[in-house]
């Protein structure tokens, strides 16, 4: 299977966000479907998972794994904004990812491969001086059941409360660690 056969897929990316002379790197899971599931896992170096953000249908939960508390709630662009600095709605941040598509409100993209709702080879995304790029690792095919990715929901068995208490800017700079310059 290829990520062109039509089967799901998940990218497993370096990424590297970039703002103000302060950068940090780390791996993310990503998938993504339209019009506007979204699951994504910031991995640390040895490869555990420490953050959780899924979202679909007007729905987010953001699940900082140490924690074990998921913080769920209607899922809008300043969630994003806090976490990676990016003001973007989820669907959008979707179809820039699967169509390379820009929405007015956000300054420049760069997107590279994955063509007809794949996900890119290479992702850059630039608003001010915030700079989010994705170069693909690997893509892998998805279980038969995937059901419960890009739906909103928290992993079962953790703690729920509403996603207005996050401090997301906080979760960021405590899962993604800055690199330096």
């Amino acid at each position: 299977m290829t990520p062109e056969s039509g089967a799901a897929f998940v990218g497993v990316y370096r990424a590297r966000l970039s703002d103000a002379g302060r950068t940090r790197r780390f791996r993310l899971m990503l998938f993504a479907e339209l019009p506007d599931r979204l699951h994504a896992e910031v991995l640390s170096p040895v490869g555990t998972t420490e953050l959780i953000v899924d979202a679909g249908g007007g729905s987010m939960s953001v699940f900082p794994v140490r924690e074990r508390t998921a913080y769920v709630g209607a899922g809008g662009p300043e969630v994003l904004d806090a976490l990676l600095g990016l003001r973007v709605e989820v669907g959008e941040l979707v179809r820039m990812l699967l169509l390379g598509e820009v929405p007015a409100t956000f300054p420049s993209i760069r997107r590279e491969g994955g063509v007809g709702g794949v996900l890119p080879d290479r992702l850059e995304l630039v608003s001010g001086e915030r700079r989010l790029l994705l170069e693909i690792k690997r893509r892998r095919p998805l279980p038969a059941d995937d059901s419960g990715l890009g739906t909103g929901r928290p992993p079962a068995g953790v703690e729920r409360v509403p996603l207005e208490s996050l401090d997301a800017a906080e979760v960021a700079a405590e899962v993604i660690p800055e690199n330096g310059p």
